[in-house]
């Protein structure tokens, strides 16, 4: 006979915990006093940076050897060896880049709680530290890839000039004024949104051209360090040609502390791990017990009865036995004697033979015969018949006994039986291996204890969630086809005539459509990236979870964490731009597009550079356009917006077709100003993009336009003729579908050990039976012992009872058998003394055992409002208190009515920043 024990171990220490998980044990509970502990009580972390940033090459001392005081010219910036100082400080800032994520990523990691609400296995707790840590160190590298590529394309796309020369350069036309114009390399335009790369040269002193391994040239000189490689710094030989002008010597990389990286590898690749070469993270599980804190432990396990029990049962088994055989014993053997007497010699058998009619009234007889002798029987019955004279006193007191005896016996019999029979007990069942099928049908009939372990705890998400973005079909079409972009670099800005004062309210179309539509692609291919490396960390994330929650459950978690990982990864897109627009916008910094300043050369031959004036747009006609307002760059920058003009014919300024105006389009302070405020409308409309590729082709003779179709109005789309800007803050998301219902697939990775459940039910009639014959048996002893002398004991001869209590123990003989040697009934006495002892024993063991055993009990209590919820804590303080909610995921919106921010900086709040700008505006 198996049943289950339950049991409650206060205070465990960790030791003991650990014993308990390597137990076979059921329904281990240890619950924490503290349900929220933070990561950094309990983990440390250690990390090795790639070697270059604890290296020379990226201090201070170094950076200024390097700097030359010539002056950067047109032609100098072709020898890399004049950029050199700035490509080590641009390596310089992104190991303190990478050293500051880093450290954000711990600190982030170590305000991060564990919720668990009971003690977790060691290896549960490892595996989540562990997700946890590398999902936040995930989430660092991919903010800084994404920021940084942002910030170049952003700043390319947005034609920022660079100090250096590289990718603009200032050019005097004929006629006197000056303007930005792209530099070509090898036919390639650094219109081009990502430059011209090529290999970085310098000439040595015989004048050869010298390559340098590993190293690029590019139009900004951010691309170009990403795109290089450290080979030159790890090679003595090239070390000292590169820089054989210092007279020190200079010791290369090492190869030997490469621990994850290689000597080729691209400055790129270091920053996208954070040039982290090394990673070790510390887990301590005592310091984790020590801050959970658990007051106690408890668990249930199934095993066979205890050996007290056995031991008892079967005694109790074997004396109901003897009781029954003594009984039944004279009975077999008057039948086995009336068999044998009945075996006689063949020729007396007609003598001795009875008819059946004779036979049929003697089992008559004694059939009616059946009720007077068992009332006979009945009142004679003496179970306390004793040595003592057979006086009719002592016989009719011992009948009394008797009778009293039965009563209490047969009473207690069928309490017990009902007890036994009747009474459910907590079985508790493990079901091995358990499919789908057979989870989903436990569920239903055992959901409130069904239990299944599992046997991977750690399951990545892309194992059973689903998120897919779509993306507005402007991502996907000819706009931002490469064979477009491609041709519109082809076009020369050095060819477009110069712009007429009294035209100032707009502005060919041409200056600025190259990056129009690398913006475009740009802010595609980002939301593209942004999406694939949000759903790279959030695929990778891992679903802790030891056992399978109930599919309710399931759903309100996983749809908790698709509507988190949607809006942050639309969030941080957004952020992201939002900082570089504020950046790039507020820092005035000059744009290839020479629309924001006049530059001019003075009688003096120094440049004078002013902030353009613009005429604001309100009316357009077919013979003029008309202004009502003046907007300058340096102050209202994004208020200042311009019309572009589309050329689809030779005619440049005397002709005013209302056609030509490209009015869903502005032309702002910088490419990205404009693109951001132009509206989408006319994406779907064939006549623009006709009319954009004719005024290209006015002047790209080497080729024809690309055959580009406009988007297919028939597809539907939320975004009508909106701005772009409201794209961006959308990041071009058309539709986003999500499944969470795949418990199935989650199921078939967490592939339960078991399932086990606690069912109540009666027991089964084989131990029912033996149970209820051991408990009458031990009552039956209990009863011939305790009975006469408790009759004894109200008969009010205490002194009497007193003595013949002692004769009666002394002289007891539950051994009794029908001898009168002496020797052998007091052994007989001895035996029965010997009993006692050891019943009373086993007897007060037990009872000591069930009085002291804690035993736990679940009651439920029905709460229906918060004022309930109040006075059960109030009338029941107690850690042990468990409330489950209906819902485990809540919005917070659900119960936080407001966040109020009390004020902003005053700045924010007054003109004070416009009368800055208006003091310092350029004249």
């Amino acid at each position: 006979m198996i049943r289950t024990i339950e049991k409650t171990e206060d205070t465990p220490s960790r030791t003991r915990f650990l014993q308990l998980t390597n137990s076979d044990l059921n329904n281990l509970y240890c619950p924490c006093s503290n349900h929220a502990i933070t990561y950094s009580t309990f983990v440390t972390t250690e990390v090795d940076f790639h070697q270059v940033c604890s290296s020379e090459f990226i201090e201070q001392i170094w950076i200024d050897k390097l700097f030359t005081n010539e002056n950067i010219s047109f032609e100098s910036t072709e020898d890399f060896r004049v950029t050199l100082s700035f490509f080590w400080q641009i390596i310089a800032g992104l190991c303190i880049a990478s050293q500051r994520s880093w450290d954000d990523a711990v600190a982030n990691f170590n305000t991060l709680r564990i919720l668990t609400p009971a003690v977790s296995f060691e290896e549960t707790i490892r595996s989540q530290v562990q997700t946890t840590f590398s999902s936040q160190i995930d989430l660092s590298q991919t903010a800084l890839a994404h920021s940084l590529l942002a910030i170049r394309r952003m700043t390319s796309g947005d034609q920022i000039v660079s100090a250096l020369q590289t990718n603009f350069y200032l050019r005097i036309l004929p006629s006197g004024s000056i303007r930005m114009t792209p530099r070509l390399f090898n036919d390639c335009s650094c219109l081009n949104i990502e430059g011209c790369p090529r290999p970085a040269t310098f000439n040595d002193s015989y004048g050869h051209l010298i390559n340098i391994q590993g190293m690029i040239m590019n139009c900004l000189m951010l691309d170009a360090t990403l795109a290089s490689t450290l080979e030159c710094y790890y090679n003595q030989t090239c070390l000292s040609l590169l820089h054989q002008s210092l007279s020190i010597g200079i010791k290369p990389l090492s190869n030997s502390s490469l621990k994850h990286f290689s000597s080729n590898s691209t400055i790129e690749t270091l920053l996208n791990e954070l040039m982290i070469d090394k990673m070790i993270i510390n887990t301590d599980f005592d310091l984790y017990y020590s801050e959970c804190n658990s007051p106690y432990c408890s668990y249930s396990y199934t095993r066979r009865f205890n050996i007290a029990f056995i031991i008892t049962t079967i005694m109790g088994i074997f004396s109901g036995l003897s009781f029954g055989i003594r009984f039944l014993a004279p009975l077999i053997a008057k039948i086995i004697l009336r068999r044998k007497n009945r075996v006689v010699p063949v020729e007396n058998v007609a003598q001795i033979q009875v008819s059946w009619q004779h036979r049929f009234h003697i089992i008559r007889d004694r059939i009616r015969r059946i009720p007077q002798s068992t009332k006979e029987k009945a009142v004679s019955l003496n179970v306390f018949e004793s040595s003592k004279p057979r006086t009719p006193t002592n016989i009719y007191r011992e009948r009394l006994l008797t009778r009293l005896f039965i009563v209490l016996i047969t009473i207690s019999s069928i309490g017990v039986g009902f007890y036994v029979f009747l009474i459910k007990q907590n079985q508790l069942v493990t079901i091995p291996h358990p499919s789908l099928t057979t989870y989903q049908q436990l569920y239903n009939d055992h959901s409130t204890t069904l239990q299944c372990s599992c046997s991977n705890i750690s399951i990545p998400y892309e194992a059973f969630l689903n998120v897919t973005f779509s993306l507005h079909q402007v991502c996907s079409s000819d706009l931002i086809s490469s064979a477009w972009l491609h041709y519109l670099t082809l076009f020369d800005t050095s060819l477009l005539p110069e712009w007429p004062h009294d035209f100032l309210p707009t502005r060919d179309f041409r200056i600025m459509g190259a990056s129009y539509f690398q913006l475009l692609a740009t802010f595609c291919s980002m939301a593209k990236i942004n999406i694939v490396d949000a759903q790279r960390v959030f695929n990778n994330t891992q679903f802790i979870n030891d056992r399978v929650p109930a599919p309710s459950i399931f759903r309100q978690k996983t749809q908790a964490i698709i509507d988190s990982f949607i809006n942050t990864t639309r969030n941080n897109f957004v952020r992201t731009f939002d900082w570089i627009y504020v950046a790039l916008i507020a820092g005035q910094f000059f744009n290839g597009g020479n629309i924001s300043y006049d530059i001019n050369l003075t009688t003096d031959d120094q440049l004078s550079i002013k902030s353009t004036n613009y005429q604001m747009y309100s009316v357009f006609t077919e013979t003029a356009i008309a202004a009502s307002s003046l907007c300058t760059c340096s102050m209202g920058y994004d208020e200042c917006f311009i019309i572009p003009l589309l050329y689809i014919n030779a005619s440049y300024y005397d002709e005013f077709p209302i056609t030509s105006f490209f009015q869903t389009v502005y032309i702002g302070c910088t490419p990205l100003l404009g693109f951001r405020n132009s509206k989408i409308g006319w994406w779907y409309n064939s006549t623009y993009l006709e009319y954009i590729k004719e005024t290209y082709s006015i002047v790209i003779k080497s080729q024809p336009p690309p055959d580009i179709k406009s988007l297919n109005a028939s597809i539907f789309t939320r975004f009508e003729n909106e701005k772009m800007r409201d794209l961006i803050d959308e990041m071009l998301l058309e539709t986003i579908i999500s499944n969470n219902t795949h418990f199935d697939q989650f199921y078939k990775e967490c592939l339960p050990r078991s399932c086990t459940y606690t069912n109540k039910q009666r027991r089964g009639i084989p131990e029912s039976l033996l149970l209820l014959i051991a408990i009458c048996v031990g009552l039956n002893k209990n009863f011939r012992i305790f009975i006469p002398l408790f009759v004894i004991s109200i008969s009010g001869y205490l002194k009497h009872l007193l003595i013949t209590t002692y004769q009666s123990i002394k002289t007891l003989n539950l051994f009794k058998t029908e001898t009168t040697e002496e020797i052998l009934i007091r052994q007989q006495q001895i035996y029965t003394r010997i009993y006692l002892v050891l019943y009373i024993s086993s007897l007060s063991i037990l009872l000591f055992y069930t009085a002291l055993i804690n035993r736990n009990i679940d009651k439920p209590y029905p709460l229906s409002s918060i004022m309930d919820y109040e006075k059960f804590l109030k009338d029941h303080p107690s850690d042990d208190i468990t409330c489950p909610c209906t819902h485990i995921s809540i919005p917070y919106g659900d119960f936080i009515n407001e966040l109020q921010v009390d004020a902003f900086h005053e700045a924010c709040s007054t003109n004070a920043i416009f009368e800055i700008l208006t003091d310092g505006n350029m004249i």
